[in-house]
């Protein structure tokens, strides 16, 4: 996109947060048995974390191996795991929707403000 060359050039790309449903660190270890460098530091963005205990489709067990090395590399993160399966859309946790908790985070993470 042309218009991508001269809009917001003072603007930072830096990646600082991300949302994971139903994410693992699947592809993450996959590419630490390739060339040996480890994907987790602690200059990675922060990371919400959400996945259902009944999910068939991705093991609930890598969600929490995600947490676990969020946690072991001091990537803030949060992690929200919910009683229902794969298909996740329409789950509350704690009373507030998935769009709810994601906007929160994003909104905590990034700085921004609601008002």
């Amino acid at each position: 996109d042309p218009t991508l060359e001269s809009t917001n050039l003072s603007a930072s790309s830096k990646v600082r947060s991300v949302i994971s449903f139903w994410g693992s660190q699947g592809l993450l270890d996959a590419l630490q048995l390739r060339d040996s460098s480890s994907r987790f530091d602690a200059e990675d963005p922060a990371l919400l974390i959400a996945h259902g205990r009944r999910d068939t489709t991705v093991d609930f067990a890598l969600s929490e191996e995600l947490r676990d090395s969020c946690e072991a590399a001091n990537i803030p993160y949060e992690y929200h795991p919910f009683d229902g399966g794969h298909g996740a859309w329409n789950q509350e946790i704690d009373g507030l929707s998935l769009a709810e908790i994601s906007l929160n985070f994003l909104v905590g993470h990034q700085g921004l403000s609601l008002d």
